[in-house]
């Protein structure tokens, strides 16, 4: 059922390991279906789901065509009811017997659900099949003749192959049965070698498979990179299951076939650089994940460095891997036993405040973990099921002076800023096993050991980003609080920039490379805190380094190549508070001529696609927005007034 399977939805979006392409070709007897987008605009915009609120909506694509699947929240899994949309063969979607919806913008909020779920999108449409129990089971038996097919079909059944494999060590992953499992929890999670034989034969076949796309087509691409990243990433992943299921001796055979392109071990060490020594670094997905743990344990790369996947921490196979310390975690402080998580317990976390001081009082990480592993507190009935649930989401984590100051956490300069409590506030939705799992090891922790993060979300931690120091490519927490957010150390930030972070010729880039290198500097704001960086130093009198970091920034980071993105239009502040008004100028209107390109084409699309392209409609606009903020803030009136016509026209084009 969905309740059960959301956390793992969740999972997969952030371990992202799907394919980008989506429709085979028809080189091969597999008939195209209709993509997972159509799918669910054609059930949301037609059908009312009145009748299902206490109930989880599920798309399967099998051998027969597209299914709509209404399941029980209170039995796992259990199928309710079944509608058949698209039959194969056919070229219409079917009628079914469900209640007309009145208006067709009525499930939206509901269907956007789907809709940005970029994972989910990208697994049903690469895929053959999906979306059920055994899925991967019918793709290997049903398609055989590699040779047939599309780079994208091949793709897919890949992945079915990869999901098999993992669904031996980890069932429940996506739509994985249980069935399958070598129940590893009950063996101290550890293969036998005949279930390390059985492991590897589907991962090697997985792995061949984009051993094919990637000599025939190195630029295909999936959602992590290109198949060549992809692989290595999997042959990765190969290596960690063993060693984490097997033995490091079984494991390290795997590493001497892995061979990452100079510009992924590049970032995977300018991330590992960034880190003091000892820091305990919490990652969220592939690219940020296995490269790290590849120049570690190839390279022998600062391996002090402790590297924690977050999303692995829904599992209690990997929480007991890294409490015990594996080769390079060091031993990671976890007190919540593995009784309390093992078997699926306590993967999701509902809020329900009973009174109005568990909505308003804030209370200690640790009060907050006693309360939500006691079930006699946190198990609630809702509707026919029980749940665990938390009644404050309002935490301060205790702030130990001594061990900061000892571990070196935050500098001499800001040793008399250092708080007592480290405030921050829980989703009022819910939090998963994963956010538990951090908080733990945040409270044993005491200060002891850096920790730091490669992104900063507020989704589900709200308040911590008032507390994060960047580091080159990462976040380090330190109870220094900062009211405007992120805080950037000026001498600090300018050693790492200019002399510790290991750069790239730009040349020897393979261009199917350019994509996920320029995303992957987008995300860690490398040009925006150039432009930080440099408004620092100007304010400060410093007008000399702000102009050297400035003039460094654009030699390295080319518009052209590193296309600016909205978090980073106050760049241009750099330029502007150094008095080189002609180069801030020159951005923003980089940044115009783009947005404003990319606005005209979706002028053209109908209702039914803006609507799709809602997301990227309102970042274009959210962009020009920004740019018209740093033009007045700037004095730059003749270019702001020659922009906000054309501004206000495209917010009534797109009605926002």
């Amino acid at each position: 059922m969905r309740l059960k399977l959301f956390f793992w939805g969740l999972i997969v979006v952030i371990l992202v390991s799907s394919c980008a392409s989506v429709e085979p070709k028809s080189v091969c007897k597999y008939e195209p279906y209709p993509k997972f987008e159509d799918v669910v605009h054609y059930f949301f915009e037609n059908y009312s789901i009145k009748d299902f609120q206490d109930k989880s909506i599920n798309f399967r694509k099998d051998k027969n065509g597209w299914q709509i699947q209404i399941m029980d929240r209170s039995a796992a899994d259990e199928v309710l009811d079944e509608f058949e949309v698209w039959e194969i063969g056919t070229t219409k979607f079917k009628k079914i017997n469900i209640d007309k919806v009145s208006d067709p913008n009525k499930n939206e909020t509901k269907m956007n659900e789907y809709l940005n779920d970029d994972s989910f999108i990208h697994l049903y449409n690469c895929c053959p099949y999906y979306g059920y129990l055994g899925w991967e089971q019918d793709v290997i038996n049903d398609f055989k003749n590699i040779s047939q097919y599309s780079d994208s079909l091949i793709c897919g059944i890949a992945r079915a192959y990869s999901d098999y494999a993992s669904s031996l060590l980890t069932p429940r992953l996506n739509f994985a049965d249980s069935l399958n499992s070598f129940n590893l929890s009950e063996n101290e999670y550890t293969m036998t070698d005949e279930q390390l034989k059985e492991f590897r034969s589907y991962a090697y076949k997985s792995l061949d498979l984009y051993e094919i796309i990637a000599e025939r087509n190195p630029g295909f691409n999936t959602v992590v990179g290109p198949v060549e990243l992809k692989l290595s990433n999997d042959k990765m992943n190969l290596f960690y299951e063993t060693y984490i299921f097997k033995s490091y001796t079984d494991a390290i055979n795997e590493i001497d076939d892995i061979f990452y392109d100079d510009v992924i071990i590049t970032l995977a060490k300018n991330y590992l650089n960034s880190c003091p020594k000892n820091t305990i670094l919490f990652t969220y997905g592939d690219n940020d994940t296995y490269p790290l743990l590849y120049v570690q344990n190839k390279l022998n790369y600062r391996t002090d460095v402790s590297v924690v996947c977050i999303p692995f921490l829904q599992t209690d196979w990997y929480v007991n891997f890294i409490r015990e310390g594996g080769r390079y975690a060091n031993g990671i402080p976890i007190e919540i036993p593995i009784s309390k998580i093992k078997n699926n317990k306590r993967e999701v976390f509902y809020y329900l405040p009973r009174s109005k001081d568990e909505r308003d009082n804030r209370i200690s990480v640790d009060l907050f973990l006693k309360y939500v592993l006691d079930d006699k507190i946190s198990v609630q009935d809702y509707y026919e099921d029980e749940i665990y649930s938390y009644a404050n989401n309002k935490l301060f984590l205790n702030v130990n002076p001594e061990n900061v100051i000892e571990n070196k956490l935050v500098s001499i300069e800001n040793k008399n800023r250092i708080e007592q409590k480290v405030n921050f506030d829980l989703s009022k939705s819910h939090i998963l096993k994963m956010h538990l799992i951090i908080l733990d090891i945040l409270s044993e922790n005491d200060w002891e050991r850096p920790i730091a993060f490669t992104s900063v979300s507020g989704g589900t931690i709200k308040g911590l980003e008032n507390y994060f120091e960047k580091s080159g490519y990462v976040y380090l927490l330190n109870p220094v609080y900062n009211e405007s957010g992120v805080r950037i150390d000026p001498e600090n930030y300018y050693n790492y920039l200019m002399n510790t972070m290991i750069w790239f010729d730009l040349d020897s880039v393979k261009p199917y490379y350019n994509e996920v290198v320029s995303f992957t500097l987008k995300i860690i704001k490398l040009r925006e805190d150039f432009g930080k960086l440099a408004v620092k130093f100007s304010e400060s009198g410093d007008k000399d380094r702000a102009l050297e970091v400035m003039m460094h920034s654009k030699e390295i980071m080319p518009y052209d190549f590193f296309v600016p993105s909205v978090f980073e239009v106050q760049y241009a502040n750099g330029w502007y508070e150094i008095g080189f008004v002609n180069e801030g100028d020159e951005y923003l209107l980089f940044m115009v001529d783009r947005v404003s390109k990319e606005l005209q084409e979706f002028s053209k699309l109908d209702d039914k696609n803006r609507s799709q392209n809602h997301y990227d409609i309102s970042l274009a606009i959210e962009t020009y927005r920004r740019v018209l903020i740093s033009l007045e803030q700037y004095n730059r009136d003749t270019l702001y007034s020659d922009f906000q016509p054309e501004f206000n026209k495209y917010l009534i084009e797109f009605d926002l």
